[in-house]
């Protein structure tokens, strides 16, 4: 669905209940500088898929600021 994308993106949010992966890979490079990035279920035991994906595909990405958490969600920045 998603790599078919092309249009810029200034908030992303996405649900852990499907392919947390798939979505930061699709979508996440379409976000502008400024945007957002908003995963949710991301402190959820529900879904360890979520936290997993956000370890391996958000921490440390070139040009993506942790914000922080905000109960379930994971924010993040897209640096200007």
């Amino acid at each position: 669905m998603g790599g078919d994308w092309n249009e810029p993106i200034a908030f992303l949010w996405t649900d852990g209940s499907h392919n947390s992966r798939d979505d930061i890979d699709d979508f996440v490079p379409h976000v502008v500088a400024g945007g957002w990035i908003v995963l949710d279920d991301a402190a959820s035991q529900s879904f360890p898929d979520v936290t997993r994906a956000i370890s391996e595909r958000m921490h440390g990405r070139t040009g993506i600021e942790r914000v922080g958490m905000i109960q379930n969600f994971a924010v993040f920045r897209c640096a200007a």
